[in-house]
């Protein structure tokens, strides 16, 4: 099973928790009409409270608005409420398209135990009061996140904590019919017309590979589906050149990443009429019922998932990717099983695997990348040369394989560094922009590429090309964390970064 696909799964039935509830019942931390200013090393934010649980949020020249979801549980401590970002949900200011937002109280027994659970929150910048209004936001990969948390101690405001700054926070308040009209006044901010809509299209007639236009007309379209004809087709014409043109990128193929299933119960029966109409056009593409499939994973539709990847093991039979990804359905339904059922199925899982394992090496494909590594590392250079030209030859007919991205990657960082070694710097640069063009694989999407080749050329001071080599990481590195932003700034310093695992990768 791919670590990806598993990650985001976790992820998303872990994340999607809550249900309708009235304002009372949430611990929040603002009133309607409550507006917070708040100044980090980001900048200053504004959070307007609206009506229920809409805010208002106002950064650099934004302005913004989202109806956060209640949490019917608690999630590490709070029972807030919190929006996660499904797609790109907002019409573009500055980059912006989506928020990761989050409300709420946290509660502690002592300020100690406040104090320790703020100087673990590092991923944001953020500022907080004596009285424990805590405010953190920042933006990236077209993203504002932010959250606003209340701090109690055994239920009742701090008198004072340490490190506080109260200048950079401040509260005021608007009226309920100011809060109204200024709500209602950037709702054609949030959304794009039609002439809008029109313009996007008009930019993938010119460079169909631009994926986060695409992106943005299937979440427009998916809004208005349900009324349109032509929107309806046009999502799905969206959908399908997405899943054929890049396999790697089935997560952008949903329609937005994250329905609520107790809140979006309309929405997940669209989306899935939608694949159902796309499915019955595209039945002998195995990407596309591999897409589906996925999509319908998320929402507990094994049956269906389960039979649209069998069609695809038919349609091909040799290809590995349609085993692992059945294995994971059978390991998904035996997690709500027991006994004999349970068995059944994990049986049925282990079995799919082992044939995708005995396909993956009796195939010379899926063994060239270690190969060619494992004979580098040996000092035999000829062979390792002769492993990393074979790789790539057998890539550029395999290009809808999964171990595609991986190959090009690989291949070239292999090449890469035998020309180092040979003492040709510029060939040695050349073949690491090429290992960064990859379109990524499940592996590199998530633990990321292997930075030797990158680590050897700054030891030769070759900061340059190692900066254009993290950007072009960013294209298919989904998981970096950060990573990417920080080696970029040390380089910049002239310092070599510890790229830990990424040297054995």
């Amino acid at each position: 099973m791919k670590k990806t696909a598993t990650i985001i799964l976790v992820v998303f039935f872990s994340i999607i928790i809550g249900c309708k509830t009235g304002v009372s019942e949430q611990e929040i931390v603002m009133t309607e009409g409550m507006e917070i200013t708040a100044t980090t090393s980001e900048g200053t934010i504004k959070i307007l409270a609206s009506k229920g649980f809409e805010r208002i949020y106002t950064w650099d020249s934004c302005t913004r608005k989202v109806t956060h979801w209640p949490r019917k549980q608690r999630w590490y401590g709070s029972k807030g409420i919190y929006y996660p970002g499904p797609g790109f949900h907002w019409k573009d200011c500055n980059g912006v398209k989506r928020a990761v937002v989050e409300e709420g109280q946290q509660h502690f027994v002592s300020n100690d135990e406040a104090m320790k659970w703020i100087k673990k929150r590092r991923f944001m910048d953020y500022v907080y009061t004596n009285d424990g209004l805590m405010v953190e936001w920042h933006i990236e990969a077209h993203t504002l996140s932010c959250e606003v948390w209340q701090i109690l101690i055994n239920g009742k405001k701090p008198d004072k904590l340490e490190g506080s700054e109260d200048k950079k926070i401040s509260i005021s308040f608007l009226g309920t019919e100011d809060v109204d009209t200024y709500s209602k006044g950037i709702e054609a901010e949030d959304t794009y017309t039609s002439d809008e809509i029109k313009a996007l299209e008009e930019k993938i007639e010119k460079n169909p590979g631009d994926f986060e236009v695409r992106g943005i007309l299937i979440e427009q379209y998916f809004l208005q589906a349900e009324t349109s004809k032509d929107a309806r087709e046009g999502w799905k014409r969206n959908i399908v050149w997405i899943v054929r043109n890049d396999r790697y990128l089935e997560t952008e193929a949903l329609p937005i990443p994250m329905l609520d299933p107790q809140q979006q119960k309309k929405e997940i029966k669209l989306a899935i009429d939608l694949w159902n109409e796309i499915v019955d056009v595209h039945k002998d593409d195995p990407l596309v019922l591999s897409a589906a499939a996925r999509f319908l994973m998320f929402y507990e539709d094994m049956g269906t998932a389960e039979r649209l990847l069998k069609r695809a093991k038919e349609l091909e039979p040799k290809n590995p990717d349609w085993m692992e990804k059945l294995a994971m359905i059978y390991e998904l339904r035996a997690e709500r099983e027991s006994g004999k059922a349970k068995e059944v199925l994990l049986k049925k899982a282990l079995e799919e695997r082992k044939k995708a394992k005995e396909l993956i090496e009796s195939d010379i494909f899926y063994l060239l990348c270690n190969l060619a590594k494992i004979s580098f590392n040996a000092g035999e250079m000829k062979k390792a040369d002769q492993y990393a030209r074979q790789l790539l030859k057998e890539a550029d007919t395999r290009k809808n394989d999964w171990n595609y991205g991986n190959a090009i990657h690989d291949g070239n960082m292999v090449l890469g560094r035998i020309a180092l070694k040979s003492g040709d710097v510029e060939k040695a640069k050349y073949y690491l922009l090429e290992a960064g063009k990859t379109p990524g694989s499940p592996q590199l999407n998530s633990f990321g590429p292997n930075m030797t080749l990158a680590k050897e050329l700054l030891e030769k001071g070759e900061k340059e090309i190692v900066r254009k080599y993290f950007k072009l990481c960013e294209n298919f590195w989904e998981m970096d964390v950060g990573k990417l932003d920080k080696w970029t700034e040390q380089v910049k310093k002239g310092k070599i970064p510890d790229f830990g695992p990424n040297l054995v990768y």
